[in-house]
């Protein structure tokens, strides 16, 4: 009778140490999980970052290509600009000395004109020009900095999921 009533205790020890085996084995899958989970979203971090440098890099690289165009517009407006204004110098004088004095002044009255609306004309292309161009840019750093949101929002759901 003692050792059937020994044998009896024995089980329900048995029993919990096979419960607390099963508890720990599930916690050790968890914390498996877990550490996998961690390692993925350590990865998916580092593709975030990578890919955040990649849009700083692009934007960089599109605000100074926005920049050398505009120079560059600038630059060969001025020199047509000039290439025109020389132009119609020598075109005045050499109507000045085809002409008589009165034919002279009404043909640089004349030439005066035409060379006020095509500076009108050049400053309103020109405005065109850099308003485009600053539209561009304009919408470059939009895209830029919602990409740099998104970035932020998913690091912040990746941050999050490792809090979980």
């Amino acid at each position: 009778m003692y050792n059937l009533h020994n044998s009896t205790q024995l089980t329900p020890t048995n029993l919990e140490e096979k419960l607390y085996l099963e508890k720990l084995q599930a916690e050790e899958a968890k914390s498996e999980q877990l550490e996998e989970k961690i390692k993925t979203m350590e990865s998916v971090q580092a593709s975030f970052d990578t890919e955040k440098r990649h849009l700083e890099n692009l934007n960089n690289i599109i605000q100074e290509k926005f920049q050398m165009m505009n120079k560059l517009c600038q630059e060969k407006d001025n020199a047509l600009q000039q290439k025109l204004d020389q132009k119609e110098v020598e075109q005045c004088v050499s109507e000045i000395t085809a002409a008589g004095p009165k034919q002279w002044v009404h043909t640089c009255k004349r030439k005066i004109q035409d060379i006020a609306d095509e500076n009108k004309k050049t400053q309103n292309v020109l405005k065109n020009q850099i308003a485009y161009h600053e539209k561009k840019a304009q919408e470059n750093w939009i895209i830029a900095c919602a990409s740099v949101r998104s970035l932020v929002l998913q690091r912040k759901e990746v941050h999050s999921l490792c809090d979980e």
